[in-house]
């Protein structure tokens, strides 16, 4: 299936089946077809998304293995392709078990494009899967996200040697610097509310999806406590751009804060201003979620949790400090 260099191409069933055949020839034992393919809604530069079951695979091998099979699918197709790879025990389990896993949210929307009979003796059936087994657990792994996120955001809020200078004794704020500082701190806060709100849908048991709606994941989240209600509620308002959704002044930032001219109502007047929101609010969201995986039964010691505590004592400390645009002191600090 050529495809011209300067053409962009739809992907198809047909691409899709092409890369199909080459996992069947690598041992896959099904190949699962979801998303835009699946549902009839690719566009030019989608790409195909696939789940290749086998019988069993060893788990520390799964993304060079991932890796090397969507080459070798995309050369094939000829469009890009996504390779997800499992194997039947951890499939079962994932889908049956774990109603917040990604394998479940695609159990059901699923076209199979092959499948064999399992080799006699093949799976495994008792193994410990690679995968979180509970919701519990799936949501103490998207702590990892959280944890990247709130760690910029904490670093963004220090102000940059750079962002003031002195002119004749006098000391100003270098408005650029200032600005592209503010745009990646709102950003870094926005994806740390996010990720904070997958992990409370995990932890809900609620049915993963791919989306960095802001509106989507608060009524996926539902019901919220009044603590994180409050934090959100002053975001819910959109003073950047015109949406149809509530809290796009959250959502915006997933693109705007990487490419500035997505936002160009991102003046620094409003930046400063949703700087100051979305940092408050996201500690609070972080808190709140590490407070209601405890009271499910984390063990607070799990070093996934420990460590997202840790960086949240620090984001805390760092806001009750000072300022996070101007860096002035704060006047509740001690």
């Amino acid at each position: 299936m050529a495809v011209r260099d300067d053409a962009p191409v739809v992907p198809t069933i047909e691409h899709a089946q092409a890369a199909a055949d080459v996992l069947a020839e690598e041992g896959a034992s099904a190949v699962l077809l979801f998303g835009s393919v699946a549902a009839g809604t690719a566009r030019a530069g989608s790409d195909i998304d696939l789940m290749a079951v086998f019988d069993d695979i060893d788990y520390a091998e799964r993304y060079p293995r991932r890796w090397r099979l969507e080459a070798k699918c995309g050369a094939a197709a000829g469009v890009p392709v996504e390779v997800h790879v499992t194997d039947w025990p951890e499939w079962r389990l994932r889908t049956a078990k774990v109603s917040s896993s990604f394998e479940a949210s695609i159990a059901g929307e699923q076209q199979t494009l092959f499948e064999r009979v399992p080799l006699p003796g093949a799976i495994r059936w008792g193994k410990e899967i690679g995968m979180p087994d509970s919701n519990l657990d799936e949501a103490v792994e998207r702590l990892a996200a959280v944890r990247q996120a709130l760690g910029e955001m904490t670093v963004a809020c220090g102000q940059r040697k750079n962002e003031a200078r002195t002119v004749a004794g006098v000391e100003d704020v270098v408005a650029w610097v200032r600005e592209l500082r503010l745009r990646g701190l709102c950003a870094d806060a926005s994806m740390t509310i996010e990720t904070a709100l997958k992990t409370w849908c995990a932890a809900n048991g609620a049915e993963s999806e791919r989306t960095h709606s802001v509106a989507r994941l608060v009524q996926q989240a539902a019901p919220l406590p009044s603590a994180l209600e409050d934090a959100l509620a002053p975001l819910q308002a959109n003073t950047m751009r015109p949406s149809r959704e509530p809290y796009d002044d959250v959502s915006s930032w997933r693109i705007g804060g990487t490419y500035p001219a997505a936002l160009p109502q991102a003046t620094l007047g409003k930046t400063e201003r949703l700087a100051r929101l979305l940092t408050a609010a996201a500690v609070i969201c972080v808190d709140v979620t590490l407070q209601r995986l405890l009271d499910d039964g984390v063990d607070p010691a799990d070093e996934r949790f420990a460590t997202c505590a840790e960086l949240l004592r620090d984001a805390q400390a760092e806001l009750a400090a000072a300022d996070p645009v101007t860096g002035e002191p704060s006047v509740t600090a001690p």
